[in-house]
């Protein structure tokens, strides 16, 4: 076996780094000018992100068992947590009260909806999966070693990353953050684990004892990888006024917001309605405020009267139910 120098190793590994940079420049030059070809606009391309690089990243991956891909950036880590379509949870205005979650979750987006339901955790973003409808740990690794490759950017600017991938809301700007993020990471800092077992027994509207998704168990789980340090080192109060006209929307905003470690005060149910969920806040342009108004998808608006300073007031509106609950 050959053996190099100290100072020859070095430029040999400055070697492959200037490679890798002129392939990656290559690539988005590529990318460019073949949007250009295309008539699609940068602004178009890449102006849309809901992830800010900060917080944890979640993707429900949409298959016949549904499967959250989580990555965490303290520490650096990719995880799968799987839970199966045999598993019972409450439907929506579509179906039965109460359905297996394959039988229900038929897209997409409403597979998206009832799995953050069924955690209690506020996912934004879904990956239809065309031919891993059971992701076990073994396919797991190879989904994460397919997108850390280092052609992932050249397919993403290109529209051509389709690999396991029938249909996604994931920007592009998104899905090129994260593959920066994950293509430093190994085999060792990708855990797979599933959640089948945290199930309890409910009764259906038939009155038939099935196995339902333990919810409590769910969220407490999730939790572990949803924690958000920089809401927690902002440590304000959060309250929540309830003012959809709907009970559930309380109780389902109150874990969305505990789940990412979020200090929550006080919710209460009001009898009066609103039509727009709103965040109120003193400082509206805290980190906290600024990641609530994205996770309810609604407006920041000032209030001295109403909020106190070291307090941001959630009020749900009715949009808020509408969405989760019919």
């Amino acid at each position: 076996m050959t053996s190099y120098p100290a100072w020859k190793k070095y430029q040999v590994k400055n070697n492959w780094k200037n490679l890798i940079s002129v392939f990656l420049t290559i690539t988005f030059l590529f990318a460019l000018f073949n949007g250009f070809l295309k008539g699609i606009s940068l602004k178009e391309k890449f102006s849309t992100s809901r992830w800010d690089g900060k917080s944890p990243f979640a993707v429900v991956l949409a298959g016949s068992d549904p499967v959250v891909a989580l990555y965490q950036n303290d520490p650096q880590k990719l995880t799968f947590l799987k839970i199966s379509g045999d598993t019972y949870v409450e439907t929506d205005s579509l179906g039965p009260a109460i359905s297996k979650l394959r039988d229900v979750a038929f897209s997409g987006e409403r597979t998206l909806r009832l799995v953050s339901r069924t955690f209690g955790a506020d996912f934004q973003n879904f990956a239809q999966t065309s031919d891993l409808t059971k992701i076990n740990e073994s396919e797991a690794e190879e989904v994460f070693k397919d997108f850390a490759s280092i052609l992932t950017p050249l397919k993403i600017l290109t529209g051509g990353y389709k690999t396991h991938i029938e249909n996604t809301n994931i920007t592009r700007i998104d899905a090129l953050r994260l593959w920066w993020q994950l293509k430093g990471l190994g085999i060792r800092d990708v855990n797979f684990k599933d959640l089948s077992h945290l199930s309890g027994e409910i009764v259906t509207e038939n009155s038939e004892k099935v196995l339902g998704a333990d919810s409590q168990s769910l969220n407490k789980e999730i939790s572990k990888y949803l924690e958000n340090l920089n809401i927690a080192r902002d440590n304000l109060k959060i309250l929540i006024s309830n003012q959809s006209g709907d009970i559930a929307a309380s109780g389902l905003a109150y874990t969305f917001v505990k789940s990412v470690g979020a200090n929550v005060v006080e919710v209460r149910d009001e009898k009066t309605k609103v039509l727009k969920t709103q965040i109120l806040a003193n400082d509206k342009n805290s980190y906290t405020a600024s990641y609530l108004a994205k996770m309810f998808n609604c407006d920041i608006n000032g209030a001295r009267e109403t909020v106190q300073n070291g307090e941001i007031l959630v009020v749900l509106g009715q949009d808020f139910a509408k969405y989760w609950f019919e």
